[in-house]
């Protein structure tokens, strides 16, 4: 399918009658764009345009106003199926995920995409005059925008398709590349990270700064009578789908942890990547069978990174920060995220904020995890040393139930230091949007 959205390098058409034109190729921070605000997307439901529900992919356009001027708006829509899964993009060769219930319809499930950065004003009578087609204005406020953005969408006789993007998905080598970023998997266990760069990094930005991302468990069962510890060798993976656009890449993946023989948890992953932001959800469901048996779990997700000496790890519980030297201090040994769970690495020009999105009510308790010892070994990895090694745990996950749960993780590479710093970041992250969508009436749609 065809993904419908607007060219950022040439004049276009609204359908018969609105001619606009991009300032810039470069994308440049609009008015609302502080630097926590500047790497979010807007992901808009079906639910929440219900205008657009049963309208063709195909004749989607966007756009937004400035200086009294319509501006195209790079965007993409995402085709959702009734399990909450991305359907993967033409020839991505995904082929674990159910397709769409109304392929090229846009439906409830679907999410539309655009950058936040790049909304303006409302557009005047003048320029919507000019339009001709279904029209939907949504207007969008948060606690962290000065005044409303706003942003319409067109269903006309046509959508565009874009020359320029905010993300490439290079599947020779699994690797995301972005203005922000590098970050590749391992072919054969696709939710581990074995790439990253960081392009803030000064005289670094195309230089792979980690060995691995590690994972493990440790599961006591049958009121600890058993004690199992896995590693991410001992799961099993299967990438299901990747979804390709202008404005994010999107990977869904199921992990298989076998805990107690004869019982089987099974995750559904998804990763979605920004131009400078990652987020990464897990959704998984305790089998009534395994519920009885399994007394408690911990689990830990962290990157194991090359050397990063001369920056600093800080979380709310640590304002002060530890810096990566390659000599593990006694307050380095046991960090602990304070009030809100989230750390921050920064020095040589990277502001890198990791956020934890727990679900209310979980009995469990967050950590950070901090390890500066160019000693350290914990296999798999390919480099011995830890500098740092650092992510966050899941301690005493106890009373398991036979329910589904959901735990997520972003991470930011902010274009600057964070206003309010990560703290401010962790509540712009946090801060729902209040949208406002409904159909206007476009005009007669003759041209300038």
């Amino acid at each position: 399918m065809r993904r419908s959205v607007v060219s950022s390098e040439i004049a276009c058409l609204f359908a018969l009658g609105l001619w606009c034109l991009l300032a810039s190729p470069a994308f440049a921070l609009q008015t609302n764009s502080t630097s926590n605000a500047s790497v979010l997307p807007l992901v808009l439901t079906g639910k929440q345009l219900q205008p657009l529900l049963g309208e063709s992919l195909l004749r989607l356009s966007a756009f937004t106003c400035a200086a009294g001027k319509a501006k195209p708006l790079l965007f993409q829509v995402d085709e959702v199926n009734a399990d909450g899964r991305i359907v993967s993009s033409e020839a991505s060769g995904g082929k674990g995920v159910a397709p769409d219930e109304s392929p090229g319809v846009f439906d409830e499930n679907d999410e539309f995409v655009v950058m936040l950065k790049d909304l303006e004003g409302e557009c005047g009578g003048e320029q919507l005059s000019r339009v001709k087609g279904k029209l939907v204005s949504v207007r969008v406020g948060a606690t962290f925008l000065k005044e409303p953005a706003y942003l319409y969408i067109l269903s006309g006789e046509r959508g565009f398709v874009p020359s320029a993007s905010y993300v490439e998905y290079r599947a020779a080598d699994n690797r995301v590349v972005t203005p922000g970023y590098g970050w590749g998997y391992l072919p054969d266990k696709p939710p581990i990270t074995a790439f990253m760069s960081f392009r803030d990094l000064q005289g670094r930005g195309d230089e792979n700064v980690v060995d691995r991302l590690k994972v493990r468990f440790n599961i006591r069962a049958l009121r600890s009578l058993v004690r199992l510890r896995l590693d991410e060798e001992d799961l099993e993976y299967s990438l299901d789908g990747v979804r390709v656009g202008p404005v994010r890449v999107t990977r869904e993946v199921t992990v298989t942890v076998k805990t107690v023989p004869g019982f089987t948890l099974k995750a559904f992953a998804r990763y979605e990547h920004y131009e400078r932001l990652w987020r990464g959800g897990v959704r998984f469901k305790v089998p009534a069978v395994a519920a009885l048996f399994l007394t408690s779990m911990d689990v830990t997700f962290a990157h194991d990174f090359l050397n990063l000496r001369g920056l600093t790890l800080s979380t709310s519980g640590l304002a002060q920060g530890a810096l990566v030297d390659g000599t593990m201090i006694e307050q380095e040994r046991s960090i602990a995220f304070g009030p809100e769970p989230w750390y921050f690495v920064s020095g040589g020009g990277l502001n890198q904020v990791t956020a934890l999105d727990l679900e209310k009510g979980l009995n469990l308790k967050g950590a950070a995890l901090f390890v500066d010892d160019p000693e350290y070994d914990d296999p798999p990895e390919a480099s011995r040393g830890g500098l740092p090694l650092v992510g966050y745990q899941f301690l005493g996950w106890e009373n398991l139930q036979a329910r589904w749960y959901t735990f997520g993780a972003n991470v930011a590479l902010l274009p600057g230091f964070p206003e309010g710093g990560a703290t401010g970041f962790y509540r712009t992250l946090r801060a729902p949007f209040d949208v406002k969508a409904g159909e206007v009436q476009a005009g007669p749609g003759q041209g300038p």
